[in-house]
């Protein structure tokens, strides 16, 4: 489930408009939960991968900016962690990084990610972009034809405990609940340039994977 999810067709991947309107021409791959339709370079067994969260930091991140007044009452002395690992996501988003990934949507080039990661274990193409994905890594990168890296998803399982109440205790109501399948997708704008998603399966109730998205970006750049 974790790498899989990048591949199926709905409307959820967004764009930088209101809640609720997505770009009838933009059809990023989506942040489903499901099973890929057609995933190559699966194996039948995910390898242990280390968290790759920035450790650095754990103070709160500012309110996000979608109009939403974010929770700041103290979280139960069980959940503090909890919290403070959403937060640092929130600080990592405004910076286009997902859970600490090195490489950052709107700034980094997928040849970039390939001279220092290698070759991608798959890529398909999606609407107008393309979704590389490195399965040790717990990674997925979606680029335009430019090469561009419009989203960073992270698939880390340390994010598998998060669950929908948690998110919004630290962060507010979102700015968009988009709901695709069974799935439900919490958006958060962090900025002006990139959009933070956690992807919530109703099986499970808890997060399967986050995106950092630059819908600004979510283009064929080289298009003629």
């Amino acid at each position: 489930m974790l790498i899989a999810c990048a591949f199926l067709w709905t409307a959820c991947g967004g764009s930088g408009g209101s809640p609720g309107n997505s770009s009838s021409d933009q059809k990023p791959i989506p942040d489903t939960a499901s099973p890929p339709s057609n995933t190559s370079g699966a194996g039948t067994t995910e390898p242990s991968v280390p968290d790759n969260t920035d450790q650095s930091g754990t103070s709160p991140a500012p309110a996000p900016q979608q109009g939403h007044t974010a929770h700041h009452q103290t979280a139960p002395s069980g959940t503090d962690s909890t919290r403070n690992v959403i937060m640092r996501i929130y600080k990592d988003a405004q910076k286009g990084k997902a859970n600490g990934i090195q490489f950052t949507a709107h700034a980094s080039h997928i040849d970039e990610i390939t001279a220092k990661w290698g070759e991608p274990d798959s890529t398909d193409r999606a609407g107008k972009g393309f979704y590389a994905v490195y399965k040790k890594r717990q990674a997925v990168f979606g680029y335009n034809k430019g090469g561009q890296i419009f989203d960073v998803r992270s698939l880390s399982p340390k994010l598998h405990s998060i669950t929908a109440s948690q998110i919004k205790e630290a962060l507010g109501e979102p700015a968009e609940v988009r709901k695709t399948g069974n799935d439900r997708i919490y958006v958060y704008r962090v900025n002006k340039q990139y959009e933070l998603k956690f992807v919530i399966p109703s099986a499970s109730g808890k997060v399967d994977h986050i995106s950092v998205f630059s819908p600004k970006d979510a283009v064929n750049q080289m298009a003629g």
